[in-house]
């Protein structure tokens, strides 16, 4: 019943990330860069989390003195260099292909966790994998993208991918220790700190102020929409991730989490009136029949 339980954390999570792209387009509307959605995001989440434990009177962000270390390095690598990789691939090949090339994360995820955790993955694991990228490729219509062009912004993209996949190995670790508000508290704290030094290197090297600008003089409906964005991708996404990530195996975190794709599509269409193709439909189909497969549980491992 907790792997159950977990599941439905993991999808719904997936569920909020697929916000993202709604939030980020209302939000270009007011000029607000990437950079500087990234940073507030952020921010304010330590913030909420910090006035909940001082009105809660609960000691619950405390860790245990090695784990400072490896939530240090974690908030470089499963933050700050998550969320720069990104916005380079997306600066340097394009949006599409950064989106695209970060749900390659099963992959790295399925390889890490053999590596890592020492074990067989069921063969209904695979078949997931494979049916939920199969998904992935035909909403994307991989078909017509000209490979041709690849270059070192798709290296970044690959890199995020690779990036996600270490962050879902590092919380399946982390998070039976502590108790998810703490796992993301300083996830975002330690990202947050790296993330300073990484933007001046940004600034510097594309120097266009939509994507590294900061300028904290927004209009009160855009930081309205900040606190939303927010709320639905940092706290509820992550909290929900990081509580599922407590029983569910890596390898079926990473698939389970691909209704993002399906909620971004559903959602582009209903509030921004993008066109729903058919390979969406088709797309969606797959993820979803992935999910089937990935849920079910075997006694022996084939």
């Amino acid at each position: 019943m907790a792997a159950i339980g977990g599941h439905f954390f993991i999808i719904i999570a997936g569920v909020f990330y697929g916000t993202i792209p709604i939030f980020a387009t209302l939000l270009s509307r007011y000029q607000v860069s990437t950079v500087e959605q990234i940073f507030i995001r952020l921010a304010l989440s330590i913030s909420i989390f910090l006035v909940y434990v001082l009105v809660s009177q609960r000691r619950s962000l405390r860790l245990q003195r090695g784990d400072y270390l490896h939530f240090f390095f974690f908030g470089l690598a499963g933050i700050a260099l998550f969320f720069t990789f990104y916005v380079t691939a997306a600066v340097m090949a394009s949006v599409t292909m950064a989106v695209l090339l970060l749900y390659t994360q099963p992959i790295f995820t399925l390889l890490l966790s053999r590596l890592l955790y020492k074990r067989q993955i069921q063969a209904a694991g695979y078949i997931g994998i494979l049916l939920a990228l199969f998904g992935v490729a035909v909403i994307f219509r991989v078909w017509d993208i000209k490979w041709a062009d690849f270059g070192l912004g798709h290296i970044f993209g690959l890199m995020t991918g690779l990036l996600y996949s270490v962050y879902i190995i590092f919380m399946s670790r982390k998070t039976p220790k502590y108790n998810t508000l703490t796992v993301t508290f300083w996830s975002f704290l330690f990202g947050l700190i790296w993330l300073l030094p990484l933007w001046f290197v940004m600034h510097l090297i594309f120097k266009n102020p939509v994507i590294t600008g900061l300028d904290i003089s927004l209009p009160a409906n855009a930081w309205l929409l900040l606190l939303a964005f927010t709320i639905c991708t940092n706290i509820i996404a992550y909290l929900t991730f990081n509580h599922g990530m407590k029983t569910v195996e890596p390898h079926r975190a990473g698939v389970l989490v691909l209704s993002e794709p399906l909620v971004a599509i559903i959602l582009g269409a209903a509030l921004l009136g993008q066109l729903l193709l058919w390979t969406d439909l088709i797309g969606g189909i797959l993820i979803l029949a992935s999910f089937l497969i990935v849920k079910r549980r075997r006694k022996k491992l084939v």
